[in-house]
């Protein structure tokens, strides 16, 4: 017993002298944090005016009927979109349930970072497609993507969102 007793008083005697043999600093002072990265700037168009950002939407459904054509519904917390393509269509794709799109009808005009040119609808239709029955709709990935990556569709409907 008395052999613990020392050993213990020893291990308190050395704790002792660590904490004393340890330089006394003042504490280091807190630096501001930096502030959250403002929003990137807007693309500008020719006369030097910001431009609107195209609506984001996200897959929400996707389903094959009469064998050649795909329905596509997209949405986001404004309403859905009803979009339909012709399978035989190289640029009749499934949006990727995870992945944002920016919605470009006739009147969008968008600028993605580092690019040289406007996309517009007619730009994304001159590497895909058109739809003369219908008013067309290109989703493109927010984040960019090749040309075998823009999807051009027909829409079918738009349904606002139900306000509670």
């Amino acid at each position: 017993m008395t052999g613990a007793k020392v050993a213990g008083q020893i291990a308190i005697a050395v704790l002792m002298m660590a904490m004393l043999s340890c330089k006394s600093q003042s504490p280091t002072p807190i630096t501001a944090t930096k502030p959250a990265p403002a929003k990137p700037a807007l693309p500008k168009d020719e006369n030097g005016y910001d431009l609107p950002m195209p609506e984001i939407v996200h897959a929400r459904q996707v389903h094959i009927e009469r064998g050649d054509v795909k329905t596509v519904i997209v949405g986001n917390d404004k309403g859905e979109y009803t979009l339909f393509c012709n399978t035989k269509a190289s640029n009749c794709l499934t949006p990727a349930p995870a992945k944002d799109y920016y919605v470009f009808n006739s009147n969008t005009k968008w600028k993605m970072p580092g690019a040289k040119d406007y996309i517009t609808l007619k730009w994304v239709q001159d590497w895909t497609i058109t739809y003369n029955k219908a008013e067309n709709i290109a989703l493109v990935p927010t984040e960019g993507g090749a040309p075998d990556e823009l999807g051009m569709y027909g829409l079918s409907s738009w349904k606002a969102a139900d306000k509670k």
